[in-house]
C-alpha cells in the first residue's frame, strides 16, 4: 500500500472511531454492554455567579437607615445558596473537570502529528555494519511530517469506561453539593430568625424591668416600700442590659454566618424579614419511616454517587484482568523531503505497524495489580452499604427530631400563655400596692423563659424539617 494511501486510511479510521464514539464537547453515548452514563450538561449550562455585587436578589428592609442593611427571607436564601454558596462552585467545577476528562478519554484513538525538520551530520571514525572502522563525512537533511499512533486498547476502553462513571458520580456529588449548602443556608437563616427573635424578647424583658423599677422607687419614696427591693430590681434591669448585649452579639454571629455561607460582601448585613419563626411544614412525619427511607434511597445523590463510583471501580479492575489480553497497536507514518542538504531534498516516506502484548507486571499475570484493583471495587460496594447506612440513620434521627420538637412546642405554648398570665396577675398586684416587687419580678422571668422555650422549639422543629427533607434528598429541588 503506497504510504499516502495508509495515512489517509488511519486518520480516516481514527476520526471516524472517535467521532462516533460521541466523543465531543456534546457528550458520549456508552459502548454496548456498558452501564449508561448520565446525560452531561454542557459548560455553558452550569450555574455561574453572574449576579452583580448590588443585585444579590436580597430585598432592602422597608425602614432601613443603612443602605448596606438588606432583609431576606427563607426562599431567598436558599436560592442564593445555589447560586453563590462557595462549597457548591467548588463541586460545579469538579464536575466540569470530569466531564472534561470524559471527553479527553474518549479521543484515544486520534493519532499524534509532528511536523518539523532535522539535521543530522557525522565526521570522523564510524563502525560500519561489517564491523570495519572507517572515516566519514555524512549530512542529511529532513523536512516534513510523522503521523503516529499507540494505541493501548485495553487499557484504553475500560478508561474511557471508568470516565464515564467517573464523569456520572462527579454530578451526583454536585447535586449533593447543592443539598448540603441549601441545609446549610437554611439553618444558618433558622439561627438568625432565632437570634432576632431572642433580642426582642430581651428588649421586652427590659421594658418590663425599666417599669418595675419606676414604680418600686416611686413606692419607697412615698415612705410605702424597702429600699431592698430597689436595689433588687436595679441589679434584675443590670442583668436585663447583659442578656439584651448577649442576644445583640449572637444575632451579629447570626448575620455574619450567613453572609459567609451565602458570598455577599462583607458591606453586606443581613437581617431576617419574618417577625417572628412559624412552624414550617416541609415534609409529613407522621408518615412511615419505610415511606421515608424509600424516598430517600431513591432520592438522595450520595447513594447513586457512591453507585457510580463502584461502577468505574468495576471498570478499573476489568482494565487489569481483561485489558491486557487486548492487544497494542502501533503505526506511525513518515513523509517529506530527504536529502543531504536542505537544498537538494527528495520526496521520501516511511511507515511501521505493529502489534504486541505485554507479559508482566503490568500486563497478562500481573496478579499484584489485578488483586489490588479487586479490592478496590469491593471497598466501592462497601462504601455503598456505607452511604445507605448513613441515610438511614439521617432519615430516622430527622423524623425522630421533627416528633421530638412538635411534643416540646405544645409544651412551650401552653407554658407561655400560663406565664403570660400569672405575669399579669402579678404586675397588676404590684401596680395596686399589693404585691411585693419579687413576685413580679420571678413572674418575668418565668415568662421570658417559656418564650424562650417555645421559641427553641419552633426553630428546633423548623431545623428538623429542614433535615428531613434533606434527608429524603428533596431539598435542592
Amino acid at each position: 500500500m503506497p504510504a499516502t494511501t495508509l495515512w489517509k486510511t488511519l486518520l480516516g479510521l481514527a476520526l471516524t472511531v472517535g467521532l462516533a464514539a460521541g466523543c465531543s464537547g456534546g457528550g458520549a453515548s456508552a459502548p454496548a454492554g456498558a452501564a449508561s452514563g448520565p446525560p452531561m450538561p454542557s459548560y455553558a449550562a452550569l450555574p455561574t455567579r453572574s449576579m452583580a455585587p448590588s443585585t444579590y436578589g436580597v430585598a432592602s428592609g422597608a425602614g432601613a437607615s443603612d443602605p448596606t442593611t438588606q432583609a431576606v427571607d427563607l426562599p431567598t436564601v436558599m436560592r442564593l445558596a445555589a447560586g453563590r454558596n462557595l462549597d457548591v462552585q467548588i463541586v460545579r467545577e469538579r464536575l466540569r473537570e470530569s466531564h472534561a476528562q470524559m471527553v479527553h478519554a474518549g479521543w484515544w484513538m486520534l493519532p499524534t502529528i509532528r511536523p518539523g525538520v532535522r539535521f543530522n551530520s557525522v565526521d570522523g571514525n564510524v563502525q560500519s555494519t561489517e564491523g570495519a572502522i572507517v572515516d566519514v563525512n555524512k549530512r542529511n537533511a529532513f523536512a516534513g511530517a510523522g503521523v503516529y499512533v499507540d494505541w493501548e486498547i485495553g487499557d484504553a476502553l475500560f478508561d474511557q469506561l471508568a470516565a464515564w462513571q467517573r464523569a456520572g458520580a462527579s454530578r451526583h456529588a454536585a447535586d449533593a453539593g447543592l443539598n448540603d449548602a441549601t441545609l446549610a443556608a437554611a439553618e444558618a437563616y433558622l439561627d438568625l430568625l432565632r437570634a432576632q427573635t431572642a433580642l426582642a424578647i430581651a428588649d421586652e424583658a427590659a421594658e418590663l424591668y425599666d417599669n418595675l423599677l419606676a414604680e418600686t422607687e416611686a413606692r419607697v419614696a412615698a415612705g410605702g416600700g424597702f429600699r431592698g427591693d430597689v436595689l433588687r430590681a436595679r441589679a434584675k434591669r443590670s442583668h436585663a442590659a447583659v442578656d439584651q448585649s448577649r442576644a445583640t452579639r449572637q444575632q451579629r454571629d447570626a448575620a455574619l454566618r450567613l453572609r459567609e455561607i451565602l458570598d455577599l460582601p462583607s458591606t453586606v448585613e443581613l437581617y431576617a424579614s419574618e417577625g417572628a419563626p412559624v412552624k414550617l411544614e416541609l415534609v409529613d412525619a407522621n408518615q412511615s419511616e419505610d415511606e421515608l427511607l424509600r424516598q430517600a434511597l431513591l432520592g438522595r445523590p450520595e447513594v447513586r454517587q457512591a453507585e457510580f463510583d463502584s461502577k468505574a471501580a468495576l471498570a478499573e479492575r476489568n482494565r487489569t484482568t481483561v485489558g491486557p489480553w487486548i492487544p497494542r497497536v502501533t503505526a506511525g507514518w513518515e513523509g517529506g523531503g530527504f536529502g543531504r542538504d536542505f537544498d537538494s531534498l527528495g520526496g521520501s516516506s516511511d511507515v511501521g505497524v505493529g502489534v504486541s502484548w505485554e507479559v508482566g507486571r503490568d500486563g497478562i499475570g500481573g496478579k499484584a495489580r489485578q488483586a489490588a484493583a479487586a479490592a478496590r471495587e469491593r471497598e466501592s460496594r462497601i462504601r455503598i452499604q456505607q452511604v445507605r447506612q448513613h441515610v438511614i440513620r439521617q432519615v430516622a434521627s430527622a423524623r425522630n427530631q421533627a416528633v421530638s420538637q412538635d411534643e416540646a412546642m405544645q409544651a412551650a405554648e401552653r407554658g407561655v400563655a400560663d406565664a403570660k398570665e400569672a405575669l399579669e396577675l402579678y404586675r397588676k398586684r404590684q401596680q395596686v400596692g399589693v404585691g411585693i416587687p419579687l413576685d413580679a419580678i420571678v413572674a418575668q422571668e418565668t415568662y421570658a423563659e417559656a418564650q424562650l422555650d417555645y421559641l427553641d422549639a419552633v426553630i428546633g422543629y423548623d431545623k428538623a424539617q429542614m433535615r428531613l427533607l434533606h434527608s429524603v434528598g428533596a431539598i435542592g429541588r
